[in-house]
């Protein structure tokens, strides 16, 4: 696809998903309903102000504080409160309930961020510059120090057949795919204790070699 087709592709998805938030956030659930349960039900542990940015002593994130963060998506938002977690309590929550506070989670999120975003993945070439001259595989070979590159199975963002292509050129590295089902989330932070073993099983084994 033409690099002008993809930049403009992007814009759309960018104008579509973030300055329109409060429209998009409208579409995943009730807003006002959501800002009512997270007062009710999550402010005892987190600051729910969609305006605030101080956290708490707890060094549990604010709700704009998870708005900000690029692994915040409506799934993984929804796989994350139907997933019991050692801090948090098990609310119950039915789907709508998950709904309302996604969406009231997700209205402050800024077109800006994913544009910005966007422009990495475009301009993320680590072999355009003058000492690698857009020699892809040898800015890769360049990369000595022990690696282990853990894509999730199921991605496709990012699939992990473009990490073992990455990896069969760096001397010191190995694909290690999460096989997970959550796709590009894989491996995101309490999101499934599985994923977390998996990583936690390779960093072991990284920093003992």
């Amino acid at each position: 696809m033409p690099n002008g087709m993809i930049t403009s592709l992007s814009l759309i998805i960018a104008l579509s998903a973030g300055l329109c938030a409060p429209a998009v956030a409208q579409e995943i659930g009730d807003i006002a309903a959501g800002r009512r349960l997270a007062e009710n039900w999550c402010s005892s542990c987190h600051v729910v102000d969609a305006s605030s940015r101080q956290g708490v002593s707890n060094g549990v994130p604010t709700f704009p504080a998870i708005a900000r963060m690029k692994s915040t998506t409506p799934m993984a938002l929804r796989a994350f409160l139907q997933t019991p977690h050692s801090r948090m309590p098990d609310l119950h929550m039915s789907r709508e309930e998950i709904d309302n506070i996604t969406a009231y989670i997700l209205l402050p999120r800024d077109a800006n961020n994913l544009l910005a975003m966007l422009w990495t993945w475009q301009h993320g070439d680590i072999s355009a510059n003058p000492i690698y001259g857009g020699n892809f595989e040898k800015a890769l070979a360049a990369i000595t120090g022990k690696a282990i590159v853990m894509p999730g199975k199921t991605g496709l963002y990012f699939p992990p057949e473009d990490n073992e292509y990455e990896v069969s050129h760096m001397p010191n590295a190995e694909c290690r795919a999460i096989p997970s089902i959550w796709g590009h989330i894989a491996g995101g932070p309490g999101l499934n204790p599985d994923d977390v073993k998996f990583i936690d099983s390779a960093l072991k084994k990284l920093l003992q070699t």
